[in-house]
């Protein structure tokens, strides 16, 4: 008898009886499109079977009590708002390590073997002109390519206090070969 409602319908019928049933039938006749955006933003089928079941559990909350006006994109929106928040979560939940050797590794200034004698000049002496525990941070993690772990580590200071001391050492190695040209 379900089956054959339209969505408005079954909605009506949950609205007014607020029983779970309506709500179901709705969901199991949209579970494949469910599990499509799932798989779309997760990418992997067993964490896109885990997210649509917690959908249904999230849709008898966001359900209750609320008119909507109509439900595949209503049903769409929730799923994909779903998926996008989970996913940034997760990405949140990166480990800091992770993230800075993202975000700090990439090359602001790595002299090669083919550097001309001056800018390696220019370097030594821009390097010679950082505070102490920024010259050592820099020296470690750009010259002898050192991770944050290792310098932490081996300078008795908190991860936090290392990436601070690169992110200041390199912004100060540049004001001073920008200075210097």
């Amino acid at each position: 008898m379900a089956d054959q409602l339209t969505d408005e319908q079954l909605l009506t019928l949950y609205e007014s009886s607020g029983d779970d049933k309506h709500l179901s039938t709705l969901y199991t006749r949209y579970v494949g499109m469910i599990y499509g955006v799932c798989l779309k933003y997760y990418k992997n089928s067993a964490e896109a079977k885990d997210a649509a079941s917690e959908i249904y559990l999230l849709l008898l909350r966001r359900a209750k009590g609320k008119e909507i006006d109509n439900w595949k994109p209503w049903l769409y929106t929730v799923v994909k708002n779903y998926c996008l928040e989970q996913l940034r979560s997760k990405s949140n939940k990166m480990p800091k390590q992770m993230i800075a050797d993202r975000v700090y590794s990439e090359e602001v200034y790595h002299p090669t073997t083919d550097s001309k004698d001056e800018e390696v000049r220019k370097l030594e002496t821009c390097i010679d002109k950082l505070e102490e525990d920024q010259k050592a941070c820099v020296r470690m993690f750009y010259l002898e390519k050192r991770s944050y772990q290792e310098l932490s580590d081996t300078l008795k200071l908190s991860w936090a206090q290392v990436r601070s001391r690169i992110q200041n050492g390199r912004r100060n190695l540049k004001n001073c070969m920008s200075n210097n040209k």
